[in-house]
């Protein structure tokens, strides 16, 4: 919360278009997410996310 970050806890059918919606009624500058090992078939969530060209930053958070 210092840093101004707050959790959001939203359903949806396609999540990177609600990712989208959700950050912008938050005014989000930079959103930082997670991605998990890349996907042999289809688009992950982050890949999706990033195609959709959203008016923010994207930070992508990978696990060591």
């Amino acid at each position: 919360m210092a840093r101004r970050a707050t959790p959001v806890v939203q359903e949806a059918d396609d999540v990177p278009r609600a990712l989208i919606s959700v950050a912008r009624n938050f005014g989000v500058g930079t959103m930082f997410i997670g991605s998990a090992r890349p996907r042999l078939i289809g688009r992950s969530v982050v890949e999706k996310l990033i195609r959709l060209s959203p008016p923010f930053e994207i930070v992508v958070v990978r696990p060591d």
